[in-house]
């Protein structure tokens, strides 16, 4: 049984001239100015309802805007509101800082067990926060809480990654102080 699997080519023809005369890649000359002179002409479509309808839904949304009453006089908001304010922004902040720097694919047992035990302070502030029987009064330290402690997760995710692309990791004990 022969190896060379190869169909046998007729005796007397010469490949060279058997490729030379296969037809061009390209044809000739284009075909495409024969067809678009057989396709009807149309005129540019003009859509002007297109721009009135666009008029209209900016006039429909602006109106509301227009006719917003003003409150009567400038009402100062209290230190409370503001600190929560700068808080609500802290966090918002922080938790986009978190889904950055989280990276859950390689961890000591030490990192994880840190971060786990952040998250669970974490989640018992948030339970409290959603519970609608809270004194308004309780609500400003438990959001101070909760910025202290997405500060600490930030920080360990943040400086986990910046020991990882130094090439190093961490080590040793790490501990939490209540």
């Amino acid at each position: 049984m022969p190896d060379d699997i190869r169909p046998s080519r007729p005796e007397g023809i010469d490949l060279g001239h058997a490729l030379r005369a296969l037809p061009a890649e390209a044809p000739g000359r284009s075909t495409w100015p024969a067809i678009a002179a057989r396709l009807p002409r149309r005129a540019p479509r003009r859509l002007p309802w297109l721009a009135a309808a666009a008029a209209v839904l900016a006039l429909a949304l602006a109106l509301p805007l227009l006719h917003t009453p003003t409150p009567s006089g400038p009402a100062a908001p209290d230190a409370d509101t503001l600190a929560l304010d700068a808080l609500y922004d802290e966090s918002a902040r922080l938790e986009a800082l978190l889904l950055v720097a989280a990276d859950d694919s390689v961890a000591s047992a030490s990192v994880a067990t840190l971060g786990a035990a952040l998250h669970d302070r974490l989640a018992a502030i948030d339970d409290a926060l959603a519970d609608p029987a809270l004194d308004a009064s309780l609500r400003l330290p438990l959001w101070r809480q909760r910025v202290a402690v997405l500060r600490e997760l930030a920080g360990l995710e943040t400086s986990r990654q910046w020991l990882a692309s130094q090439g190093e990791r961490y080590d040793g004990a790490l501990v939490v102080a209540y």
